[in-house]
């Protein structure tokens, strides 16, 4: 699944690169209908080409990004939870996602077939119990540094941690 989708990134960047360059630098103002299919044609060859050699090797940067998302997504859960809302603590909250972050994508390298599972599930979960409370409301913003937006846990914010480890088992076990 990661190889996928780097490799879907790498073509989609490599392609579109490759086409505006041709576009804009080759052509220029000498542009037709035919010279843009051409030039399409052509940047996606060249883009699955190297999607196909990168991908190859970007395994373990696609986990470790991954991973670091994953373990900034637990810091947006844990700092509600450690009562870091006030506006006095923005730096810290900021310290805390990025040393999360930096670790999570360091700890992957060296245990990447085993975490890509559990880590896809934990995001998994947050996105789905996060995009139900967008509408029905109670979950604290994580990256509301905002001192009138910074409110105290609700009693909801539990049932939504609640949601998101009864969906990361579901996520793991399927």
């Amino acid at each position: 699944m990661i190889e996928v989708t780097v490799g879907a990134m790498v073509f989609l960047l490599i392609t579109l690169l490759m086409n505006a360059f041709i576009i804009t630098i080759v052509f220029g103002s000498s542009l037709t209908s035919g010279k843009v299919i051409g030039a399409t044609i052509f940047s996606a060859v060249i883009g699955g080409v190297g999607a196909f050699f990168l991908t190859k090797r970007a395994t373990k940067i696609g986990v470790g990004l991954l991973t670091a998302w994953g373990l900034v997504t637990v810091a947006f859960l844990v700092v509600p939870l450690l009562g870091l809302n006030s506006e006095k603590y923005n730096i810290a909250k900021l310290v805390f996602y990025v040393i999360l972050g930096v670790l999570g994508f360091y700890y992957s390298a060296k245990f990447a077939v085993s975490i890509e599972v559990y880590i896809t599930a934990f995001i998994g979960a947050y996105g789905f119990v996060r995009g139900i409370s967008l509408f029905a409301g109670g979950f604290i913003n994580e990256l509301d540094m905002d001192p009138e937006a910074i409110k105290e846990v609700e009693p909801i914010f539990f049932g939504y941690i609640a949601g998101i480890l009864v969906m990361f088992a579901l996520g793991v076990y399927v």
